[in-house]
């Protein structure tokens, strides 16, 4: 039997509503937890990675079951329960895989779900008469329709007239979700629509409508996979240690790889990047054995720093070679030289500068050398007793 309410109290009459938060509540608002949501877009636009991410949401307030009328209990479904983390609401969620006439006899029975999300209308071959059939016999329950998509509406008479009757509605493409609920109105101010003979500011409601970007682990996964299947490993540093194997020869490099490759895969491949890809632990084994130990490191670094010593002292010499700068004799040059890389390095001895500061003054050097000169190195750099 129908009532008549007066403005007072209608107004005081207490709703339910669910206390959304974060990225739900920017795009839903507050909503109610009975009635009926529609959430459409076309095959591949993210319409089930959201759906899950809602469902898991939504276990929340309630809880929610998952007819899964269109791809049952498949991998790929199963791959996007566990992207959206739905282990962290087991009990709260259960995925139903029966059909719609099954899940109404489901819902009849004391105790049951308060959230139901049919996946999908198509699927579920209903027409408008049995949806409203199915909202004025559970109407304290919460409906969820998934529908495909014509266009930017969804697909068929049924799911487009079902769109109108629902208090949210969300649309999905390119992993974005679009709302236009009919409740979530704000104020806002227009300046495009300002006369400009009054100079004031008018204000009008707008029905808001907010973006989201889904996060598509999916999607990012294989990308993620298709960049390593690509993207092929420098082995630089493997490189680097065979020029310093005894007995090594540059043109023999590629005879010399493949012994040490095959001796440490145990026979099994003669190719980097095969053993880099399936035998992980070999390789990491065969780039330790193949670092220097001991004197040979010690001597593989004074090599290295003897070498970056040279190139300093030649940098130098060039910079105040471009000064126009003139020395008694080549001691007195060298002398000068080094006294300028004592004071960049901040160290009072020439031979005591680490490899990786005499590397960073070469390469300072080196910059200065290209461009203009300006400054005065004995004022820069003052020389030092080296």
């Amino acid at each position: 039997m129908g009532k008549i309410l007066g403005v007072k109290q209608f107004l005081q009459e207490r709703k339910k509503a669910m206390d959304f938060s974060g990225a739900f509540y920017h795009l839903l608002g507050r909503p109610e937890p009975q009635g009926a949501w529609i959430i459409w877009g076309q095959s591949g636009s993210g319409k089930t990675t959201f759906t899950c991410r809602l469902a898991k949401y939504l276990a929340e307030f309630g809880r929610v079951a998952y007819l899964s009328l269109e791809e049952g209990d498949s991998l790929s479904l199963q791959r996007s329960f566990q992207d959206a983390g739905m282990m962290e609401v087991n009990g709260r969620v259960v995925l139903l895989d029966m059909n719609f006439d099954e899940m109404v006899e489901k819902l009849a029975k004391p105790k049951s779900w308060d959230i139901v999300i049919i996946d999908s209308l198509q699927y579920a071959r209903i027409d408008y008469d049995t949806y409203r059939d199915l909202r004025s016999r559970f109407p304290r329950k919460l409906f969820i329709f998934i529908s495909h998509a014509d266009g930017k509406n969804p697909k068929g008479g049924v799911a487009d007239s079902i769109r109108y009757d629902c208090s949210c509605k969300i649309y999905v493409e390119g992993f974005r979700a679009v709302a236009g609920s009919r409740p979530a109105v704000t104020l806002t101010t227009d300046r495009s629509r300002t006369p400009s003979s009054s100079g004031k500011r008018r204000q009008f409601f707008t029905t808001d409508r907010i973006l989201i970007k889904l996060n598509n682990i999916q999607k990012q996964y294989s990308m993620a996979t298709t960049k390593r299947q690509t993207k092929k490993h420098s082995h630089a540093l493997f490189w680097t240690l065979l020029k310093e194997t005894p007995g090594y020869d540059p043109c023999y490099k590629e005879v010399i790889k493949e012994g040490i490759v095959h001796e440490h895969s145990g026979g099994r491949t003669t190719s980097l990047n095969e053993m880099y890809e399936n035998y992980p632990s070999e390789y990491s084994r065969m780039i330790d054995a193949m670092k220097p130990k001991g004197e040979k490191k010690l001597m593989a670094y004074e090599e290295r720093r003897d070498l970056s010593a040279k190139r300093v002292i030649a940098a130098i010499c060039q910079w105040v070679d471009k000064l126009g700068y003139k020395f008694r004799d080549d001691r007195h040059k060298l002398m000068y030289v080094k006294g300028i890389a004592c004071r960049a390095a901040n160290c009072g001895n020439f031979n005591a500068i680490p490899d990786d500061k005499l590397t960073a003054i070469y390469n300072l050097y080196c910059k200065r050398n290209s461009v203009g000169i300006e400054g005065n190195p004995e004022l820069d750099h003052p020389v030092g007793k080296n």
